[in-house]
């Protein structure tokens, strides 16, 4: 599992678990620790509500922050809704981008 030290999202591969497959220059940016951890699964209930706890520049562990109050889990139909959306912008922004190209004389 890799872990992004700036933003504590996490990253898993199947084919390449306990390993960090990233190119040299992103490396230094995230943790490698295993994938089915004690570590991992403490990662993966608290995020992004925790702070890491490093020695020698290693993630040993995390301190698990209390969530917000007004931090509901969201429903299915939420996450579907969001997703939706996300989807009807990509749409939008292909067509902007095509009709662009067509006024400039550009063919799609």
């Amino acid at each position: 599992m890799l872990v992004n030290k700036t933003t504590k999202g996490y990253e898993t591969r199947s084919d390449k678990p306990n390993e960090n497959w990233l190119s040299v220059e992103e490396q230094d940016n995230y943790y490698v620790i295993e994938d089915n951890s004690v570590l991992a699964n403490k990662i993966r209930s608290a995020y992004p509500y925790y702070n890491f706890v490093t020695q020698n520049n290693k993630l040993i562990d995390i301190e698990v922050l209390e969530k917000p109050i007004n931090e509901q889990p969201k429903t299915d139909i939420e996450l579907l809704q969001e997703r939706i959306l996300q989807l009807e912008v990509a749409e939008v922004n292909r067509k902007s981008k095509e009709i662009e190209q067509q006024i400039l004389g550009g063919t799609v």
